[in-house]
């Protein structure tokens, strides 16, 4: 029996089945070790108790750190959050843990069909769905806990996106127009930036394949259709609280200026060689020599309409260019050049020695640096020791108490520990700053300030003194102090704090290798 040769379009089926597999491999390990949500959560898990108690009816607000805040977030995710717990009789915990996993393998598939239809090749769109398994960017901030709402912002972002494109582009059938309309709906219901860059992409599919009799009366439909089916949730939120939760969560975003670094900077996060990355801008080059600028806008637009979420965003374009560079100018060019020195004429893909060293290397360079990647993200949680100082809170500290939390993670929005510290122990923090964004510009910039000066209290000496001062310059009064360990050096901070910074009137109350609780005198310090 003659042995067959694979096709483009067998190796394409190969690339798909393989991204599946790793891909799901890479979703399910940072759970599976980690326990506990990956990240940020708290205020989520806060909303998901709430629609819960509430017999799953809008609550107007969800308490949060002694904070009312407007429940006036897409809630989509939370309703899945909470049904599957009630499901499965567990809390809801375990649905931030598990959920954005899952959804995120939903991706994979969802992925090879849009660049299926984009660059009409199977075998560019398999290996572009593998390189999108492999990319660490892809999971980073949507498997967190708070991905519960943007893993499925990012699914019907692509399923929304796939439809409108076959929508503009002859797809005339009346199914096509239903999907449009309901993914649309679901990624509105879902989250709230993922909604702004399925409206950019919507809008620059229009400009290359809908300007047209046709086009024009199916943006209307899908426009119509999506604000009619979402009625239920923005009529109701729009009534409670108008548009200023929104215009103030819209002013606490990321500086639009990292758009300018977008063509020079990597934001895909792989933790070895930044292959892929290189890769797309490869892609890029390709797609213009072609005169097809789509991929090209695709990748650049996120950053410009919206930089908080574009790095979620702009990983879908950065696949699919890197598979353009890798299938139609390094592939070829390899070829041609073996071909050439060898005195031989391939004819199918991957037929050279070349061809396949070289796609070896990349395949396995981005399988190691992504399991590199998930095995920082399974360690990116609450530690079992801080949860157990939290429950210790909780049991034994009064109600009304409020605690200044150091944790040396100067990236406030970041600092996954002083987020979960008011779900975890009912207490209020006055270093803990999510939430804020949805009261007024002015409350979070205010916190944003007073939560560096009090990080910045952190290595130096005197630690409680410089809080003590901090607190007093602010007006902001505290109860306990919370220090915990820093990334750089698990016990730099407790270590200083225990040898030489804390003042003689403190207590310490509560004491392990990872937390130090002290508490405040009752009188003030001399």
């Amino acid at each position: 029996m003659q042995k067959r040769n694979l096709t483009a379009d067998d190796l394409g089926t190969l690339f798909l089945w393989m991204a599946i597999i790793f891909g799901m491999w890479f979703r399910l390990y940072p759970p599976l070790n980690a326990g506990f949500p990956i990240g940020d959560g708290g205020l989520f898990y806060l909303m998901v108790k709430a629609l819960q108690q509430n017999h799953y009816r809008l609550p107007e607000f969800v308490q949060y750190n002694g904070l009312d805040i407007p429940f006036a977030y897409p809630p989509f995710g939370f309703y899945m959050a909470g049904l599957l717990a009630d499901l499965f009789h567990t809390d809801a915990l375990k649905a931030l843990v598990w959920l954005p996993a899952i959804v995120l393998m939903a991706t994979l598939p969802a992925i090879y069909f849009f660049a299926l239809h984009l660059l009409n090749s199977r075998f560019k769109a398999g290996l572009a769905a593998f390189f999108y398994a492999c990319l660490p960017g892809s999971i980073t901030w949507l498997i967190m806990g708070g991905g519960i709402t943007r893993s499925f912002g990012q699914l019907f972002l692509i399923l929304a996106t796939t439809n409108i494109y076959l929508l503009f582009t002859g797809g005339q059938k009346k199914h096509l127009l239903f999907y449009a309309i309901l993914f649309s709906t679901l990624v509105c219901l879902s989250h709230p930036e993922a909604t702004i860059h399925t409206l950019t992409y919507a809008l620059i599919l229009w400009i290359f394949y809908g300007r047209n009799k046709d086009g024009i009366r199916n943006t209307l439909f899908v426009g119509l259709g999506t604000l009619i089916l979402a009625s239920p949730w923005w009529i109701t939120t729009l009534l409670r609280f108008g548009l200023s939760p929104y215009l103030s969560a819209s002013q606490t975003g990321f500086s639009q200026a990292v758009a300018l670094l977008a063509p020079f900077t990597s934001f895909s996060q792989e933790p070895l060689l930044p292959i892929l990355s290189v890769l797309a801008i490869i892609g890029i080059a390709v797609s213009i020599a072609k005169r097809d600028y789509l991929l090209p806008i695709l990748y650049v637009i996120p950053f410009l309409v919206e930089s908080r979420n574009a790095t979620n965003v702009y990983i879908v374009p950065l696949a699919l260019l890197a598979s353009v560079a890798v299938s139609d100018l390094i592939l070829p060019t390899l070829s041609m050049i073996e071909g050439q020195l060898r005195n031989r004429e391939y004819t199918m893909l991957l037929q050279g020695i070349s061809e396949k060293f070289l796609l070896s290397y990349v395949l396995v360079l981005i399988i190691l640096g992504m399991q590199v990647a998930t095995a920082r993200y399974a360690g990116n949680t609450v530690s079992a020791e801080v949860r157990t100082a939290s429950e210790w809170i909780r049991l034994n500290t009064p109600k009304e108490s409020k605690f200044v939390v150091i944790t040396g993670k100067p990236a406030q929005l970041n600092d996954f520990i002083n987020e979960w510290f008011p779900a975890l122990t009912g207490r209020n923090s006055v270093t803990t700053i999510q939430g804020t964004e949805w009261l007024g510009s002015r409350i979070f910039a205010e916190r944003r300030s007073t939560i560096f000066n009090l990080e910045n209290c952190s290595p130096i000496p005197k630690i409680t003194e410089c809080i003590e001062k901090r607190t007093h310059e602010e007006a902001l009064e505290y109860d306990y102090i919370v220090i915990t360990e820093t990334d750089a050096n698990p016990s730099s901070i407790r270590d200083v704090a225990l040898k030489y910074d804390i003042d003689p009137a403190y207590k310490t109350i509560y004491d392990s290798p990872q937390v130090l609780i002290i508490e405040k005198p009752r009188s003030p310090l001399p």
